[in-house]
């Protein structure tokens, strides 16, 4: 179970977190999976999942990008305490009053 944080994607947007589409797969995994599907050895729905993209953002003085789960309204960014994205993530929506909700 992982914790979610969740903030205004406007006001973030205009602080300056930067957003990226990131593909789940390249090419060369894309081709394999399809051949694993035709020989029944791989998911259907793992082929689709590595065809799409996810859009990602990066929080400033973060070098990582992180999946957005969220809404046109909101980004609902996975980001447990222990892990490496909680404190800088709630560091600087806090550095700019961008108020969050966890869950």
């Amino acid at each position: 179970m992982g914790l979610d944080i969740a903030f205004h994607r406007i006001l973030a947007t205009k602080a300056g977190i930067s957003t990226k589409d990131i593909p789940n797969g390249d090419p060369s995994d894309i081709e394999v999976a399809r051949e694993q599907v035709a020989q029944g050895e791989a998911s259907p729905g793992y082929l689709h999942w590595l065809q799409r993209t996810a859009t990602c953002v990066q929080v400033p003085g973060m070098d990582w990008w992180v999946e957005d789960n969220g809404s046109p309204e909101n980004f609902v960014i996975r980001a447990n305490r222990w892990g490496y994205t909680y404190a800088p993530l709630t560091a600087w929506l806090k550095e700019h009053s961008i108020p969050w909700i966890e869950f």
